[in-house]
């Protein structure tokens, strides 16, 4: 008898040792895939991040460039190592303007060297785009469907009224 009992409370114990580690096992199983699908999240985001920061750095590096005088300062589209859109007294000049429209996109691109997709222009401060003798001052392509688009607008004079150079880009 006291065998019997022995074996009974011993095959009692040995199933509740087995269900626990039963429940062990699904508690490790549950707790393994929200790390992975944490990892997978948090991954995703900091990808996410960092490319808006390169696209981002590529807007401001543009429109830092576009705002110097270029090299040679009095350069034109045929004779250029630099594009840069400001005359000697600091504003805009219109002949760079007209310069810069009449380049090919292709040697544009080559300038900035920019992985993303990227699109100048200037406007006034009512939103107007400005006109370079007759044409609209714009560069690349508008964006219309795009991922992370950044805009970066800098104000700069243009024949003595302030107006915003925009310059965009996006993924």
């Amino acid at each position: 008898m006291l065998t019997n009992n022995f074996l009974t409370i011993f095959s009692r114990n040995s199933r509740k040792a087995q269900s626990w580690t039963m429940d062990f096992l699904i508690a490790v199983i549950i707790f393994s895939i929200f790390l992975l699908v944490f990892r997978a999240v948090s991954s995703a985001s900091i990808e996410h991040t960092y490319t808006q920061k390169v696209i981002e750095a590529g807007a401001i590096r543009i429109s830092e460039s576009l705002l110097t005088r270029g090299s040679p300062p009095n350069w034109t589209r045929d004779s250029y190592n630099a594009i840069g859109l400001l005359g000697s007294d600091g504003q805009l000049d219109e002949r760079k303007l007209n310069e810069t429209l009449h380049l090919p996109m292709e040697d544009i691109r080559k300038e900035f060297s920019q992985p993303s997709y990227f699109y100048f222009y200037v406007e006034d401060m009512n939103g107007v785009v400005v006109k370079v003798d007759g044409t609209e001052f714009k560069i690349g392509d508008e964006p219309t469907n795009y991922n992370n688009l950044i805009s970066v607008q800098r104000i700069v004079g243009y024949k003595g009224d302030p107006v915003k150079l925009v310059v965009q880009t996006w993924s």
